[in-house]
């Protein structure tokens, strides 16, 4: 499916999704159920945005804008570095994020 500029360009697609409909029920089921483990034992800091319901890149900027206002308004200053995590999670090496996982309590077919 297209997204932008150049249409020569593979990376200006997106893939399109071949998974069957119970399999995106299941892997909704098993996020909502992640999703409540890593929240119950405070795994996820409020400042985390993305992925989660009622969070979005939008409220995100909201927040951080207002934050830098009250610190300018206070006489701060505010130095600012952007960067690019494009496929950040195509670069996790598996055994690494499995790792993680388990330290975070995640066992049997959940880590499987």
């Amino acid at each position: 499916m297209y997204k932008k500029d150049d249409k020569q360009k593979p990376d200006n697609y997106r893939p399109i999704s071949l998974t069957s409909v119970v399999c995106k029920v299941l892997e909704r089921l098993l996020v909502n159920e992640i999703m409540v483990y890593l929240q119950g034992k405070k795994l996820i800091t409020n400042k985390q945005f993305g992925f989660l319901k009622g969070k979005s890149t939008t409220s995100q900027l909201l927040t951080v804008i207002n934050d830098w206002v009250a610190y300018l308004d206070k006489g701060g200053d505010i130095d600012v570095v952007y960067t690019d995590f494009k496929k950040a999670f195509d670069s996790v090496p598996h055994k690494r994020l499995l790792l993680k996982l388990a330290r975070c309590g995640f066992s049997g077919q959940v880590l499987n």
